[in-house]
């Protein structure tokens, strides 16, 4: 079993394996860690009552297809001073996780939908530098509607770092906070 990322992402971390079908990745994911700095360490996967891998977060609704009362969208982010220093996509090694763009004078929180999953935002607020915001995702193929990242729900974190083409990432796992360094493409 391995802790794999994608998104919320979420892009989001989850904690299932993947096969190639369900997997967003072009290359095989790695192995995440519970981690204050962009090493990885093992951590032990979150396991569902059932034994079944946890992938999200918390909210896990198997088995469902998707309905707009799931989670009601609102990807738009408040006004706030630096808001461009976030402004743009943002990936690890594998993929893209999360993004944020201008759109009709306003910045919103999106990931590109894949061929299997679907991310939308909500709960968008600042902490004082901090982008603190809920994400979801889902997937419209009935087939994946057993998978354990569909219809999961997971709270995240935005934190500039010194560096400007690098922002920290942080989920949270049944309440296990873990951090990654995303970079900017």
């Amino acid at each position: 079993m391995k802790r794999i990322m994608g998104l919320i992402i979420l892009a989001f971390v989850t904690g299932c394996t993947t096969t190639p079908q369900h997997s967003r990745f072009q290359k095989p994911p790695k192995l995440i860690a519970k981690s204050t700095s962009p090493n990885n360490i093992p951590a032990t996967p979150v396991m569902l009552n059932d034994g079944l891998p946890k992938c999200g977060i918390s909210g896990q609704l198997r088995g469902l297809p998707y309905k707009p009362n799931d989670f009601i969208e609102n990807p738009w982010i408040p006004p706030h001073d630096g808001i461009s220093r976030y402004e743009g996509r943002w990936a690890d090694e594998n993929a893209v996780q999360i993004a944020i763009k201008k759109e009709n004078g306003k910045y919103k929180i999106y990931n590109d939908s894949s061929e299997n999953w679907n991310y939308l935002y909500n709960n968008i607020h600042w902490e004082n530098d901090e982008l603190h915001f809920s994400s979801f995702a889902y997937s419209d193929k009935p087939e994946l509607f057993t998978h354990p990242y569909h219809r999961t729900k997971g709270e995240m974190i935005l934190t500039p770092t010194k560096e400007k083409n690098k922002i920290k990432w942080t989920f949270f796992i049944d309440n296990e906070r873990f951090d990654n360094i995303l970079t900017k493409k």
